[in-house]
């Protein structure tokens, strides 16, 4: 008979099921401090068969990449036997597996979500609410599609467009009640950041969603989401360099209106945590940083382990 999995183990592979994948760094500042005592969990997870190592190269540093993890099959069945998974999700958008292709994308993309759990963990007044587009969490099974996806028309006789951010998550300042909305697409650079003419690149064409998204105000559907009341949103561009930074920040100059769109490299994130002044807001690159929580701001950068 297999051993009855306890319910810290259960909140755990719901969080692996959350975010997909994780490399070893990300479980150790999300649950256990060190990495040492991440590995020692790892392995007896791996062992139990509830998790297994995907083929995805991980790590800050130049060297041996770290193991990065998803949700097996067999911690699927035991999320959805224990209620801990929404009905009508298959066990492949809970698992990592499929994101294997797109794993270097999904590993910033949850270094992105870790950095606010960090923040909200360092500055009590502020509240934090996270959704991802890939979550199993956020899934509509009926409609096939995530949450976040929405449309925009983009013309008279344009047909609708749709789009999905890669994440989108409130920040509350719970001494003024305040709640600001953020819409978080990660970009590798991996696309062409402007396209010949009469077609625009996709960066270009993502621009434009966001900027018809702002002045229709469609974005207010959040609202209900995030129950809290929005006035605007930022649209936050976080890369991999400073020369492809560079480059989305020319091209989101070029296509104003553009002072809500911040963007910011992976290496600023790490430095200063993504509470610091990291931000180059409307893609003025040369103009001092801003921080996404104002007079909030704090240095809360990535946590050093032993290994």
């Amino acid at each position: 008979m297999p051993k009855r999995i306890n319910n810290p183990t259960l909140d755990f592979l719901a969080e692996l099921a959350d975010y997909r994948i994780l490399s070893l760094s990300q479980i150790a500042v999300l649950r256990f401090g060190s990495k040492r005592s991440a590995r020692r969990r790892m392995q007896e997870l791996l062992g139990a068969g509830l998790v297994e190592v995907l083929p995805i190269r991980a790590g800050r540093e130049a060297g041996r990449p770290e193991k990065v993890y998803g949700l097996s099959v067999r911690g699927y069945q035991e999320l959805d036997r224990h209620g801990r998974i929404p009905k009508g999700i298959p066990d492949s958008l809970a698992t990592g597996q499929n994101l294997v292709p797109q794993g270097e994308h999904q590993i910033l993309l949850n270094w992105g979500r870790v950095h606010l759990v960090l923040m909200a963990r360092n500055i009590p007044r502020v509240e934090v609410k996270v959704l991802s587009s890939n979550s199993p969490l956020f899934w509509l099974p009926d409609e096939g599609r995530s949450l976040l996806s929405d449309e925009v028309e983009m013309g008279d006789d344009a047909a609708p467009q749709r789009f999905c951010p890669d994440a989108a998550f409130t920040i509350t300042d719970t001494v003024q009640a305040k709640t600001v909305l953020f819409l978080l697409e990660v970009d590798r650079g991996t696309e062409p950041l402007r396209g010949g003419d009469p077609a625009r690149s996709e960066i270009e064409s993502k621009i434009r969603r966001y900027q018809e998204y702002f002045h229709t105000k469609r974005y207010k559907r959040y609202e209900k989401i995030f129950e809290a009341t929005l006035n605007g949103f930022r649209l936050l561009f976080l890369t991999t360099s400073s020369s492809r930074l560079s480059g989305l920040c020319s091209l989101v100059r070029g296509n104003p209106p553009s002072d809500f769109i911040w963007l910011t490299t992976k290496e600023r994130m790490h430095l200063h945590g993504i509470s610091g002044f990291i931000w180059s807001r409307g893609g003025r690159i040369e103009g001092p940083r801003e921080s996404i929580l104002g007079n909030l701001a704090r240095d809360l950068p990535h946590p050093v382990f032993e290994v």
